[in-house]
């Protein structure tokens, strides 16, 4: 693959749902006009994105909506970030993807019908009860050992890459606002031992608290529709902010909320 279609190939996604700076983007459309195997690329993408989501989600929740999304989006990136397969190779991919998320979103969609809107977990809420083994300590610690302080729960797991893209600003984040008071707890719902996960965590330098439930009980409690998921959660225990997805959590817009509930400037 040539230098440039590696470079501007995994930034076919962002340019198709305009998130590219106006520079970016004109650069990358000036790539597709000469090479016919990335626009081929473009024009599949755009296609199988505008195609595959809606029909499956169009009915749900926009919370579950956009898990859903959001996971068609991560297969569509991997696939974009790899050079052009064959049109048979590519249309079996896309068939078996297509099924997998038209099953996940029926899936979810059942869960979403068997909860009464008033069970909703929705910022405004008690937060749930939890309990999860520390893999640095192998103590079991749960919700109520944070009582008081300030918590970014994150529930996430070892093979999920947005996940792991993630982390690191949490980390920045753990640094920045540790001290004033804010406590980062990630529940990982790995099926595999204490150690792996634990190991996982310190060949990438993090130094949050890291909690394995293996039993996925916190998936449950906090009615998730798949993994990363975050809920920042106050002093008294209340649910202030929900999100779906990966984030940037360094950012001075998701900081915000932190530091005026932990009342620190910035």
């Amino acid at each position: 693959m040539p230098a440039d279609c590696g470079r501007l190939r995994p930034k076919l996604l962002d340019l198709m749902e305009g998130a590219l700076p106006a520079a970016a983007a004109q650069e990358l459309r000036r790539h597709l006009g000469e090479c016919r195997e990335c626009a081929a690329e473009f024009r599949h993408l755009e296609k199988s994105w505008r195609e595959l989501p809606e029909p499956v989600t169009q009915h749900l929740p926009a919370d579950v909506r956009e898990r859903v999304r959001a996971y068609a989006h991560d297969v569509a990136g991997h696939g974009a970030s790899r050079a052009v397969p064959s049109p048979v190779s590519r249309r079996g991919q896309w068939i078996a993807v297509t099924g997998i998320i038209t099953a996940l979103a029926a899936s979810l969609a059942v869960a979403v019908l068997l909860s009464p809107e008033t069970g909703r977990l929705v910022p405004g809420s008690d937060a749930p009860s939890f309990e999860g083994i520390d893999v640095s300590s192998g103590a079991t610690l749960s919700l109520a050992d944070f009582e008081g302080e300030v918590v970014l729960l994150n529930i996430w797991a070892t093979w999920c890459t947005p996940c792991e893209q993630e982390m690191p600003s949490m980390e920045q984040l753990h640094r920045e606002l540790g001290p004033a008071g804010l406590r980062v707890v990630t529940v990982s719902i790995d099926r595999e031992s204490q150690h792996k996960v634990r190991q996982w965590a310190e060949e990438r330098g993090f130094t949050f608290t890291i909690l394995q439930d293996r039993s996925g009980r916190i998936e449950q409690a906090y009615q998730t529709t798949g993994v990363p998921e975050s809920f920042v959660i106050d002093q008294n225990g209340v649910i202030l902010k929900r999100e779906i997805g990966p984030r940037k959590w360094d950012t001075p817009v998701q900081s915000a909320l932190l530091r005026r509930l932990l009342d620190v400037g910035g």
